[in-house]
């Protein structure tokens, strides 16, 4: 990886917020095993650090589909992305710390120091208010004391000023939680949340300043208690997405309330982000589905997700980890693939993408106790399903038939849980995107459907504009144009242009997807 110093600059640009971005992720991805052992509170399941790097990915994809170069463009499509893809108490948490950053920098092309430091005070204030109560010692206490000590700076810090006071402020805050919260203190533990917190900071200081971001934790931690985990009264943590038209989130909260606790609710009047833990996840759903359109799914048992930490450590032989692999078209598609943690993507004819080695020996050096085999058409590759099908570990098998659909699949992908949970997350998450094709036909151009219909004409952008009600764009956020490999540059820039004109207010992403058998995929969530 090669370091761009950005310390010169008294301020911080897009493009320096990317790198500042992935960085981050990279830092956070290397502790995410010390943050799942470090998680206690408030459910000692396991899954912070998965949860936080599940979140902070999801919003680092959207950053790398956005073409603007702004940081306020760039902040933006960070939140929305850390919105969708937010995962577990902490990561609904953390989507709402950097929605309040996106709203200061919203304005900005480049932000000075000052600006900076009102975004991570406002990034407090947003992410505080998502909870009804705030405990001491969590994250949130970290976002407060990071917010105080910048506001001191806020008026004469330069960006790396501002950027080291935050990052050593939430590392000695971090410090400070085992004595605000008493399960901390019991367990011996700082806050996993927290230190998730403090570690993206550190990311971004270390980032921008040009110094190595991979380094060795400075947070003094020692292995956890293994606390009993009581979950009886509400043991499943709930998560989905409410699409609609003029939601209330208050009242939203104040009718989850009743059925469980962790209740969060965030998003805006059209896209609620829901967390809760509860006894009754059919009920929560149901009542989701009487307020808008559902979608996004999770239900996860924490007492199995207790068991599977305990077993982790007490050395039991518990199936704690479950990989991917992916079998899909296209060399776009198969980045895509692996950047949402595959542990291998090969083609129709059964070849590992970009790798020297083959399947089995992937397989062979895996620590994964089971695997999801996830592919995108049918018949699969008979050495693919032959290999799998003689391997020891349990293999859940989904095809969806379309590389859209096996990408939203895919997003739903939890390495933490088993490869049946996640076969029914995923096979949920992958019906609930509607897709069209573009196509040379005849030397003219057409839209294929997923229902077989097909509409020719000569203007491509045409074509696609007049599929986009069947596709249901007027409830969907997110419309994504997937680009094949014999689609002029230029005539992608077209489309993308003329999308965005007739879906005004709305998210049009551009992805590279590689596939050599249509031009292009739209697809609307």
């Amino acid at each position: 990886m090669e370091y761009v110093t950005f310390a010169t600059r008294e301020r911080c640009d897009g493009p320096c917020f990317r790198v500042m971005l992935r960085d981050a992720l990279r830092l956070l991805e290397s502790r995410l095993d010390e943050l799942n052992a470090l998680n206690v509170f408030p459910v000692p399941d396991g899954d912070t650090g998965t949860n936080m790097v599940l979140t902070l990915r999801a919003a680092v994809e959207a950053v790398e589909a956005e073409r603007a170069a702004g940081i306020g463009a760039i902040a933006a499509a960070v939140a929305r992305g850390a919105l969708l893809g937010a995962r577990g108490n902490s990561g609904v948490i953390l989507s709402q710390y950097l929605r309040g950053m996106a709203g200061v920098l919203a304005t900005h092309d480049l932000a000075d120091g000052p600006t900076l430091a009102r975004a991570l005070i406002s990034a407090r204030d947003v992410a505080c208010g998502a909870v009804d109560e705030p405990a001491a010692g969590t994250i949130l206490t970290v976002a407060d004391d990071v917010a105080r000590a910048v506001a001191v700076c806020a008026e004469r810090g330069e960006v790396a000023a501002v950027l080291e006071t935050a990052a050593a402020e939430a590392m000695a805050s971090v410090e400070r939680t085992r004595e605000l919260l008493p399960i901390l203190r019991r367990a011996g533990v700082v806050d996993a949340g927290a230190l998730g917190l403090a570690t993206i900071l550190e990311g971004w200081w270390r980032s921008f300043a040009g110094l190595p971001v991979l380094v060795a934790g400075v947070v003094s931690v020692h292995p956890p208690a293994l606390l009993p985990c009581d979950t009886e009264a509400d043991g499943f943590c709930t998560e989905f997405i409410i699409r609609g038209r003029h939601l209330d989130l208050v009242a939203i909260r104040q009718y989850l309330r009743p059925l469980g606790s962790s209740v969060l609710v965030v998003g805006d009047e059209t896209a609620a982000r829901v967390h809760l833990h509860t006894a009754r996840p059919d009920e929560a759903v149901a009542l989701g589905a009487r307020i808008g359109t559902v979608e996004r799914v999770k239900i996860e048992d924490m007492a199995e997700q207790h068991r599977r930490f305990r077993g982790d450590h007490d050395g039991e032989s518990a199936a704690s980890s479950c990989g991917l692999v992916v079998v899909a078209s296209g060399m776009g598609f198969a980045r895509l693939f692996r950047s949402l943690g595959a542990v291998a993507v090969v083609d129709p004819e059964g070849r590992v993408v970009e790798s020297e080695s083959d399947l089995a020996d992937i397989l062979a050096a895996s620590p994964m106790r089971e695997y999801v085999l996830l592919a995108d058409r049918t018949p699969l590759p008979p050495s693919v399903g032959l290999l799998l099908a003689s391997t020891i570990s349990p293999v859940e098998t989904i095809i969806v038939a379309h590389p859209v659909r096996a990408l939203a699949a895919a997003v739903a992908f939890n390495p933490a849980r088993s490869a049946r949970e996640n076969a029914v997350a995923m096979k949920q998450a992958g019906s609930s995107v509607a897709t069209a094709s573009l196509i040379r036909s005849r030397g003219r151009w057409a839209v294929r459907l997923e229902d077989g219909s097909v509409q020719e004409g000569d203007d491509p952008a045409e074509l696609l504009i007049g599929v986009l009600p069947r596709l249901g764009a007027d409830h969907c956020e997110v419309i994504t144009l997937y680009y094949g490999v014999g689609l002029d540059p230029q005539m992608v820039g077209v489309l993308a242009d003329r999308l965005r004109a007739v879906l005004p207010g709305r998210t049009i992403e551009v992805v590279d997807g590689g596939q050599d058998d249509c031009a292009a995929y739209l697809a609307c969530e």
